[in-house]
């Protein structure tokens, strides 16, 4: 069921979980969704609610989790963990009410028309742009079935016991062949609805204004949000037109709020937080060098250039060893990407399949970076865009498809994603992407067996044996959808 708009976020959600002995949190592991618990945090220690945060990272660490916590708790609330997915699959308790806040679109419809275990938080504004299905388009009722079972036992005349035979002959036929016009007609319904998947408005900032409903909202909740707003901007999920409007829209009355002008005129000590929206350059670090620069400058010139601005604060009271060896970590991993993206070009590992592009990275010590969904989204956009600059403008209009192989525990299996093309891109204002419903339709049209465990809809997992009779089925999906 939905739960629509910021009043009824408030009682028909927050009222009820404060009322709650114990809640259970389930967050996935992107920033976004990091940034929307510690806002909802930060709101229930306000009030004294009592909860466990579980980070999981998985549609499998879900159920497994579900399965245990819900003996814990009525309540569970679950943020950025794969809405576009039926929960009605995990055998929850009855007495249980799961409370999911996800960006991804669109959401499943069996959350979707669930009057009593899911409830979504969503914005009426654009619920009316998903062009929901009808209930009865989608799910059939049990009459049909029942009335098929009927048997009438008195006894009748044979004249009439025969006409009466005819005529129920004759009306299960006739139902027949409408319950067969109806699942038609549902396939055509489940094509259009689930046929684009995006991102919508970041949960990060839905819960910073469920934050400001309830009057604990400050400027560091603002701060909070705008790091989850753009980390869906830097992970590639929205353009730059998405995430100005979010910025103009939802972010801007709290920057006056919190950030007026003349305020940060008058506060000058280095304890103020003051934070503004203005117009810039999309450079890392641009505030911090020159344009020429930050021209000039690799990917991770600029990360290397950036990390000096948390030295104070590696340096403080607090051990952070822990962030210390993830900025390692990550230093390695962009250099790593970047000798990718050069090899893949240079020597020409993008291979021209009918409807699109397809790249599969070869097994090296570097491939174990991109099974983060970051850094492969990060490769992927880089080497579509370095491949479409070379000679072909042709390039920019078909769709690249990457393809990485997976080490222990998933040994023998590729992570696969799909990019739209590079035009699009350029154009959309709104990015969605075919591919989530074009693997779908290759696993069951061609009865190849895939893994769909991460909370992206856009990576799924491919046997190593089975891939070239999956890329086979996807180009022959896609260019039908062409058609």
């Amino acid at each position: 069921m939905l739960i629509r708009d910021l009043h009824n976020f408030r009682h028909h959600f927050y009222e009820l979980v404060k009322r709650e002995k114990h809640t259970t949190i389930f967050v996935n592991l992107d920033v976004d969704a990091l940034c929307a618990c510690y806002i909802l945090m930060h709101a229930f220690n306000c009030d004294n609610v009592s909860y466990t945060v579980n980070p999981i990272d998985s549609w499998t660490s879900l159920q497994n989790s579900l399965l245990e916590y819900c003996a814990h708790s009525s309540y569970i609330i679950l943020i950025n963990c794969g809405a576009y997915r039926s929960f009605l699959s995990i055998d929850l308790p009855e007495n249980v009410t799961v409370f999911v806040i996800d960006s991804q679109r669109p959401f499943h419809l069996d959350n979707v028309f669930n009057r009593d275990a899911i409830q979504l938080l969503a914005y009426s504004s654009e619920i009316e742009s998903w062009k929901l299905p009808k209930v009865e388009d989608v799910y059939a009722s049990d009459t049909d079935e029942s009335d098929e079972d009927e048997e009438d036992d008195d006894e009748e005349d044979p004249m009439r016991e025969r006409a009466r035979i005819a005529d129920r002959i004759a009306e299960r036929a006739l139902r027949r062949q409408q319950k067969a016009q109806w699942k038609r007609n549902r396939a055509n319904v489940l094509w259009e609805y689930y046929m684009k998947t995006w991102y919508s408005t970041p949960v990060s900032v839905m819960v910073l204004e469920l934050a400001h409903e309830l009057n604990k909202c400050d400027a560091g909740m603002m701060w909070c949000a705008a790091v989850g707003l753009s980390s869906q901007l830097a992970d590639k999920l929205i353009s730059m037109e998405s995430y100005n409007k979010v910025c103009v829209d939802r972010m801007r009355p709290f920057i006056r709020k919190y950030s007026p002008r003349n305020q940060q005129a008058q506060c000058k000590g280095d304890d103020v937080m003051k934070i503004s929206f203005e117009a810039d350059l999309l450079l890392p670090v641009y505030t911090h060098w020159t344009l020429y620069d930050n021209a000039k400058e690799t990917f991770y010139d600029r990360f290397m250039a950036s990390r000096f601005i948390l030295d104070k604060f590696l340096a403080g009271e607090c051990a952070h060893e822990t962030l210390n060896n993830a900025i390692q970590n990550y230093k390695v991993g962009l250099k790593a990407i970047t000798s990718m993206v050069f090899t893949a070009v240079s020597q020409s590992h993008v291979i021209n399949c009918s409807t699109y592009f397809l790249l599969v990275v070869h097994a090296t010590s570097d491939s174990i970076y991109l099974t983060s969904r970051h850094c492969l989204f990060s490769f992927a956009h880089f080497i579509q865009r370095a491949f479409a600059s070379a000679r072909n403008a042709r390039r920019m209009e078909k769709p690249l498809v990457v393809a990485v192989p997976l080490g222990e525990p998933d040994a023998g299996w590729f992570w696969v994603t799909g990019l739209m093309p590079l035009a699009e891109y350029i154009k959309e204002t709104e990015w969605k992407s075919i591919f989530p419903r074009a693997f779908e339709h290759v696993a069951e049209r061609s009865n190849i067996m895939i893994k769909r465990d991460s909370f992206d809809p856009n990576i799924i997992m491919v046997k190593s044996e089975e891939r070239t009779k999956f890329f086979n089925n996807l180009d022959a999906i896609l260019e039908a959808s062409e058609n």
